[in-house]
């Protein structure tokens, strides 16, 4: 399984506000410290601040800024807003590629490793990034 550029860019970013203690953050300085392009990170930040994970502020010191703790903020949190899903592997949504599911002999454990990633997305939070954890 592969993370997305998009999550990858979304935890770097959310990180970078936390940094900023509070203060709004450009898109340029974000652009500029991550090297992530504005139209990238346009298309990450307007999700998450449409699920009011990070706020915005216009003028001369506007910008981003998180409206929740970075340790309320978990990866989890941060893919159900950018709308990514968590599937290994096809047959665990019920799209059996040996044509016939009561014969995949797979299946359980691709669904075990499913619950830890998923665990794993639950409990870590943009703290743990900031802290190293």
């Amino acid at each position: 399984m592969k993370v997305t550029a998009r999550l990858r860019y979304a935890v770097r970013t959310l990180c970078e506000l936390e940094y900023s203690q509070g203060n709004p953050m450009s898109l340029t300085k974000i652009e500029k410290n991550q090297k992530i392009s504005k139209k990238f990170l346009k298309q990450i930040l307007q999700p998450l601040e449409k699920n009011n994970i990070i706020g915005s502020k216009r003028g001369k010191y506007g910008g981003y800024y998180l409206k929740i703790k970075p340790e309320k903020i978990t990866i989890l949190k941060i893919l159900n807003a950018l709308n990514e899903e968590i599937v290994i592997v096809p047959c665990i949504v019920g799209i059996c590629s040996v044509g016939n599911e009561k014969h995949c002999k797979t299946k359980k454990k691709w669904s075990e490793l499913q619950k830890v990633i998923y665990e794993f997305y639950r409990k870590t939070t943009i703290k743990d990034f900031i802290e190293g954890k």
